[in-house]
């Protein structure tokens, strides 16, 4: 591990009365899978942590579980349809509430959700996130992955890192690596890629100028130059935050990798005869692939 995990008290604040509301139902997507969901509490480093674990059709301890890490903007209605998205097709979807225990800011204006994330400490989050594989596991999943969007995408890297039970990471957006380090932030999530075990996904949009091209290629570098099972993808003229435009082509493109990544690592995959990177001649290539 890159760093100790300290413990933070913090304030708590309760889930919105509409999101609980939603949640706590039967999802019926387009396509006709209905997607139940339970509410359920898991003790996390900070305190507890509510969270909705969503199943379809034959979902059982064996399948393989996915961990969602919201966006800044925390468990709302996308990221719920995200998980359903992914609980359609066979996986196990355990969605947290990472901001059950921070005192999260009255003001939604950008510079107040700014102020707040910032006093977040990665410690912290990665715990609690420690503690929801923990409670994966408790329960017989073997084959747990995880998917951060946004500045959850940092947060999915960092935990993978600190957990070899986690085989498949999913960082759609995540910060790589942070101007200055502070006594909340006091090790970029770039430098966590030596520790990954598990097969890594990173997605970045291309028209985003949070994610300049060399700071992409470091972390592709970094893939390569500690032999990690990884490929990183920029999806040229895409802009921040595309994937909630579901119209938009590279919406279509990121959903049909995460899906076929995820089934090859936590799925087709076993100990012995790991999917990733079949059909690809060398490292090089399939980072580029």
């Amino acid at each position: 591990m890159n760093q100790a995990i300290d413990a933070v008290t913090n304030n708590s604040i309760d889930l919105s009365s509409s999101l609980e509301t939603s949640l706590t139902e039967s999802v019926t997507l387009a396509a006709g899978a209905e997607v139940a969901v339970e509410t359920v509490s898991i003790t996390g480093r900070s305190g507890t942590l509510p969270a909705h674990l969503l199943t379809s059709g034959g979902a059982t301890t064996a399948s393989p579980a996915i961990i969602v890490v919201h966006d800044a903007t925390g468990p709302d209605e996308w990221i719920q349809q995200a998980g359903s998205r992914l609980a359609s097709v066979g996986f196990t979807m355990l969605l947290p509430n990472l901001f059950a225990n921070s005192a999260a800011p009255a003001d939604d204006g950008e510079v107040a959700q700014q102020d707040f994330l910032l006093s977040l400490s990665d410690t912290r989050i990665v715990s609690d996130l420690l503690a929801v594989v923990d409670w994966l596991s408790a329960r017989g999943h073997i084959q747990i992955g995880i998917i951060g969007w946004g500045w959850g995408g940092a947060y999915a890297l960092m935990a993978a890192a600190h957990d070899t039970r986690l085989r498949a990471v999913v960082d759609v957006a995540g910060t790589i690596s942070y101007p200055v380090s502070t006594p909340n932030r006091v090790g970029s999530p770039l430098n966590f890629v030596a520790d990954l075990e598990g097969a890594l996904l990173a997605a970045y949009p291309g028209a985003d100028p949070q994610f300049a091209a060399n700071e992409i290629e470091r972390l592709r570098g970094r893939l390569v130059e500690h032999d990690k099972n990884g490929e990183v993808k920029v999806y040229p003229d895409a802009p921040p935050r595309f994937w909630h435009d579901e119209r938009s082509p590279h919406t279509l493109l990121l959903w049909r990798r995460i899906t076929d990544f995820l089934q090859e690592n936590l799925i087709d995959a076993d100990d012995e005869h790991p999917a990733f990177g079949e059909g690809y001649p060398n490292e090089e290539s399939r980072l580029h692939a």
